[in-house]
């Protein structure tokens, strides 16, 4: 019969081979990259609303997430996994990350469609119309929506698409929101009017100036 200490022994070995199993290491930073995607930002208001002013969050809020529980429950193991990574910045104190990149001009503001339209119908309207890919796309109040895309280069051929369409016979208004932070898809602007918001860029203004995730679910 094995003893407590050969049980210890064995488990302190398997911890082991775990943390300098390749394969192992290499799913755990897929999945804390892809947390601190922007893909998953956009939707992600739970994850946004734990991090500071500088969007650093606690690693260990990261790390009780479902699929990064299943993979390791050793939080050096996963800092090690990442500290590699070209797309999450490590602190000084190795305790929290934050995305490489996350100030990019890729919402486009559509104005003149009705808040209350379908939202598959809005999204096949604009694919229709030849508008780029769409990552994320919602209405807001006062017949705004908001479309998320993966580049500036597609947020701006999107803006230029979405200005030849029209609604119903009205022609559509459309304005790339001026980052000026991870707020996106978080509830503080939802009901907002946009009137209220400090994110437009003047309408007659140039424009050259298997892992999951989201809303705090199947993590």
């Amino acid at each position: 019969m094995a003893t407590k200490e050969n049980e210890q022994t064995e488990a302190a070995a398997s911890a082991a081979a775990c943390s300098t199993d390749p394969s192992l290491r290499e799913k755990i930073k897929t999945q804390v990259e892809y947390y601190m995607s922007r893909e998953n930002l956009l939707q992600d208001a739970y994850l946004v609303r734990q991090m500071d002013k500088d969007h650093f969050v606690d690693l260990s809020v990261v790390a009780e997430f479902n699929k990064i529980k299943q993979l390791t429950s050793d939080l050096d193991l996963v800092l090690a996994s990442i500290k590699d990574s070209d797309k999450i910045v490590i602190d000084e104190a190795k305790r929290r990350i934050k995305p490489t990149t996350i100030f990019l001009r890729t919402t486009l503001i559509i104005r003149n469609i009705p808040s209350d339209a379908d939202r598959d119908a809005v999204e096949t309207f604009l694919v229709n119309g030849k508008v780029p890919k769409i990552v994320n796309l919602r209405a807001d109040v006062g017949n705004n929506w908001f479309a998320n895309f993966e580049t500036e280069e597609a947020a701006k051929a999107a803006l230029d698409a979405v200005r030849a369409l029209k609604w119903n016979d009205k022609s559509l208004g459309a304005a790339v929101k001026s980052e000026t932070g991870l707020t996106l898809g978080m509830s503080s602007t939802q009901g907002v009017p946009p009137s209220a918001l400090n994110y437009y860029v003047p309408m007659g203004a140039g424009h050259n100036g298997g892992y999951e995730g989201g809303q705090g679910h199947y993590r």
